[in-house]
């Protein structure tokens, strides 16, 4: 099956079992992690699990299967877990900046996510619904700084909410692409990788 396989197939799967690996490590362990703050963790860790499934796409393209079901499911669910990514920044980065969120606006936040398994989804909504949170996070990140100038805040602090933002605003970048043409994934995939293991 290997010797089938070109170069762009085998990275495309050794990113993503690697991405897979890894977030379901730090997911174990931010979910069972005492230490800190654990609406964070419990928030942070949702993401890693998410962003297995989305990776699991990756493995259903590129392994010759006969898996019909589980690859309905995985295509379904990555598309669910995309759309889940934009709440679960959202509530994280709040949940770092003490902002609280009601319960009705949590649910009615993720109530979207459930639309793939009920109807195809255009990507361009998929990317409108997540652009709506990243400019919401923007907004709070900013308000945040703006309130907090006479308040000490910690330049570790500061660094990983910048570069953990920034980072899923390259991931919704590239997702872009796929836009023009689908054999730019592997420059999604890269991104979403790279997130992974920086953070």
């Amino acid at each position: 099956m290997i010797n089938n396989m070109n170069t762009n197939t085998i990275i495309q799967i050794a990113l993503a079992t690697t991405g897979i690996i890894n977030c379901s490590i730090a997911a174990l362990f931010l979910f069972y992690i005492k230490r800190g703050n654990h609406k964070s963790n419990i928030l942070l860790a949702c993401i890693a699990l998410v962003i297995c499934l989305k990776l699991g796409f990756a493995l259903v393209i590129n392994i010759p299967h006969e898996w019909n079901l589980i690859s309905v499911i995985v295509y379904y669910g990555s598309q669910s877990a995309y759309m889940a990514i934009g709440p679960l920044l959202f509530l994280y980065i709040n949940s770092l900046i003490k902002k609280e969120i009601s319960s009705i606006s949590r649910l009615l936040i993720f109530t979207p996510t459930f639309l793939p398994f009920i109807y195809d989804v255009p990507l361009e909504v998929m990317q409108l619904y997540f652009l709506c949170f990243l400019i919401s996070v923007f907004f709070n990140i900013k308000g945040y700084y703006s309130e907090s100038q006479n308040t000490k805040i910690y330049k570790s602090d500061k660094f990983w909410i910048n570069t953990f933002f920034i980072s899923f605003v390259c991931i919704w970048l590239t997702v872009n692409l796929l836009l023009v043409d689908f054999k730019y994934y592997f420059f999604e995939l890269s991104v979403i990788c790279i997130t992974v293991f920086l953070h």
